[in-house]
């Protein structure tokens, strides 16, 4: 992808849309020592294993890797396996070497302890600096939180996110049964935001503008902060986080996400204590504010700052929900034959079983749907990236080398080994593998496996993945069943990537009217 096409895909999606406030003097110095202090070691840590995006021999600063890494990321994890016959190789990105590996080393990594994701995380998102400490949650505060107290409590929130659902999309696209023209991607986050705030804040933050504007912009600041920051040697980022435009605006969402939190901790405080004083049963919270105290409150994970956990749950939710939903809507768009089915499916299920947890589960088409948008278009084409703690020797002799990144690659979800016609979209794909007792368990939106690692795989799949089908499924049923959606016509939906990311193109116009529904929901 050419240079200038790639800034325009950046720039149009949102990722880039301050960029040029940083002056030019600044990109150019940090650019040059960037690369200056990066090129031996690129490439002298470069050369055990084949490199798919090598420089040429005059190119010493590797500036040509990092630029086909940029605009063609993808396609290069894709044709590494192809010309490399499966063995791993060596990925130049814009931040480092990352040795990628295939799908069959997914146990390994997993079963290796010093191949460790909190530390990737603390080198990709320099958690070391304030404005970027929501990309780093202590120890594994929220991933605990998620399992043993989000997803056991999902049940009691389906009603609460249906009729968040309904009031929200009442507000974004109204009644009216004459068309309305909306920037799809927008509204969805809008929705998506919402709808996380119903389970993360008990609903108290869910229609505080505020609140909800910092949800949605700290994960793009934050991106954006350490792009601009890792532009510069190290001994200069925690300085230059200061005074870039990104980081700087992060810092000033964390003060005041952390006031908004604390005043309704304080608040509980106070009822709680009341409670106690008038010789009555204190109240009892059913939200991720009240479970991440109680996880807190145990000592094993430090003093947490709830506001920051609150955005990291915000960043790791709200964003990647979004773009599925966004994603699947467009190849709803694509295939129009298939609102119909989707909507008597809906009609019959919530008929039958109403608006509970197990109903949703019963969406078949839905989930396979989803499923099968997933792995077309994951949002990137790594998965599991680790540090290593120390050297480390996998199966057939793979050394990953102390501080050196891996990762594994997705391309197994568009396997013809895994998959018929694999590149083909078949919405009943996974709907009818539920029927073989052999891919059944393998087959749900929520599983995941080595051919399909949308959520990752192995005990560090996402925990969230539970709550995220529930939520994309409430949303997709008031969306399907109020209102008729088309795209706008000449609109492009169009994924924008960038290095081995993909987001749903978030420029897209629809037209929607309010429908009569067939069900009340």
């Amino acid at each position: 992808m050419p240079a200038l096409q790639l800034w325009e895909n950046l720039k149009g999606d949102g990722l880039v849309k301050t960029a040029t406030s940083i002056p030019i003097s600044w990109i150019l110095g940090g650019l040059f020592a960037f690369v200056v202090l990066r090129a031996v070691f690129r490439k002298v840590r470069g050369q055990r294993y084949e490199i798919v995006n090598p420089s040429p021999a005059w190119d010493i600063f590797n500036i040509s890797s990092v630029l086909a890494f940029l605009g063609n990321g993808l396609s290069l994890v894709n044709s590494g396996f192809q010309k490399f016959n499966g063995r791993p190789f060596i990925l130049y990105t814009d931040v480092r070497p990352k040795i990628v590996l295939g799908p069959e080393y997914i146990d390994f990594v997993n079963a290796e302890p010093k191949l460790d994701f909190l530390a990737f995380v603390k080198s990709e998102f320099l958690t070391h600096i304030p404005a970027f400490k929501h990309f780093d949650p202590p120890g594994h505060l929220i991933e605990d939180m998620v399992r043993t107290k989000l997803t056991t409590n999902l049940a009691k929130f389906t009603v609460p996110i249906s009729d968040e659902a309904s009031l929200t999309l009442s507000e974004l696209w109204g009644d009216s049964k004459e068309w309305s023209t909306h920037v799809l991607k927008d509204d969805l986050l809008n929705l998506i935001s919402r709808l996380s705030a119903v389970i993360f804040t008990g609903g108290e933050l869910a229609h505080d503008k505020e609140w909800q504007k910092l949800t949605v912009e700290v994960t793009v600041n934050g991106f954006l902060g350490v792009m601009e920051c890792r532009m510069f040697p190290t001994f200069l980022q925690y300085m230059l986080s200061k005074i870039m435009p990104h980081a700087v605006r992060v810092e000033g969402d964390l003060r005041r996400g952390t006031a908004k939190v604390q005043k309704i901790m304080d608040r509980r405080q106070r009822e709680k204590d009341d409670a106690i004083k008038n010789g009555e049963k204190p109240p009892q919270y059913v939200d991720a504010i009240a479970w991440l105290d109680e996880l807190a409150a145990t000592g094993k994970y430090g003093s947490p700052n709830q506001a920051i956990q609150q955005l990291s749950l915000a960043m790791a939710a709200i964003h990647t929900s979004t773009d599925l939903l966004t994603s699947t809507l467009y190849r709803i768009f694509a295939n129009p034959e298939l609102v119909q089915p989707l909507r008597e499916e809906m009609t019959r299920v919530l008929g039958s079983m109403g608006w509970t947890k197990q109903a949703l589960q019963e969406l078949r088409l839905m989930d396979s749907l989803l499923k099968e948008t997933q792995r077309l278009q994951a949002t990137g084409a790594l998965v599991m990236s680790r540090v290593a703690l120390d050297d480390v020797e996998l199966p057939g002799g793979i050394i990953i080398k102390k501080g050196e990144q891996m990762a594994i690659s997705t391309h197994l979800m568009q396997s013809p080994n895994f998959y018929e016609d694999p590149d083909k979209f078949e919405p009943w794909r996974f709907a009818k593998r539920r029927e073989d007792p052999k891919l059944m368990n393998k087959s749900h939106l929520v599983s995941t496996s080595v051919e399909h690692t949308g959520f990752s795989h192995g005990k560090h799949a996402c925990p969230g993945r539970f709550f995220a089908s529930n939520e994309i499924k409430i949303a997709m049923i008031h969306l399907l069943l109020k209102y008729d959606i088309e795209l706008v016509t000449g609109e492009s939906t169009k994924p924008v990537t960038f290095g081995t990311f993909v987001s749903s193109n978030s420029k897209a116009k629809v037209r929607v009217r309010r429908r009569q529904e067939e069900i009340s929901t």
